[in-house]
């Protein structure tokens, strides 16, 4: 007979996280890939099973092939961690500008005031799209966000007179804080 471990609880991957009325379910799956050269190789997948609010109808997030099941199952739990705490992008080719101008701004419509959402729009299609519109939201980082404070301090804004209106000059740093403000928010 065997000794069973007391003190290691089966893992669980199946169990539903949710947040707010939106739930997730997730499991790893094997999954046998045919290459080229006629080998077969095995890829574990941690798939996210996302249930919208108000749906019933599920949206799967493969996310990347594994090696082995113990790295898949890690980056499961790390990826329903990351939903519980609001912090899961699903991992599609989003951009930064598409989040910002077809999701993000749409929802603040009803939440502030009319002038404010004029301000955000002109921030972000006058300084954040042109410059890092069309970064995958997965791959931004701070160095992405660095450069763009960087950039529009030194060269953001233009002059308003006809002669010089191609030529840049540097933003204020107001303004720059003003984009760091609305791109925090987001």
């Amino acid at each position: 007979m065997r000794p069973q471990l007391a003190d290691s609880p089966p893992l669980d991957l199946a169990g539903a996280a949710t947040r707010g009325k939106q739930q997730v379910n997730g499991f790893v799956y094997k999954r046998a890939h045919k290459r080229k050269d006629g080998k077969t190789s095995i890829l574990y997948y941690a798939v996210i099973e996302v249930t919208p609010a108000g749906q019933t109808r599920r949206k799967q997030d493969w996310g990347k092939g594994y090696m082995t099941r113990h790295e898949a199952e890690r980056a499961l739990r790390e990826r329903v961690r990351d939903f519980e705490n609001q912090a899961y992008v699903p991992n599609h080719k989003l951009t930064v500008g598409d989040y910002l101008t077809k999701e993000w701004l749409p929802l603040q419509a009803d939440r502030i005031k009319p002038t404010t959402l004029n301000s955000y729009e002109r921030m972000i299609y006058g300084y954040v799209v042109p410059r890092i519109g069309g970064v995958a939201l997965r791959d931004l980082s701070m160095g992405h966000l660095n450069r763009l404070y960087l950039e529009l301090r030194e060269s953001g804004g233009t002059w308003q007179g006809k002669a010089k209106r191609t030529a840049k000059k540097p933003l204020a740093l107001k303004t720059v804080r003003n984009v760091h403000v609305v791109i925090s928010k987001a």
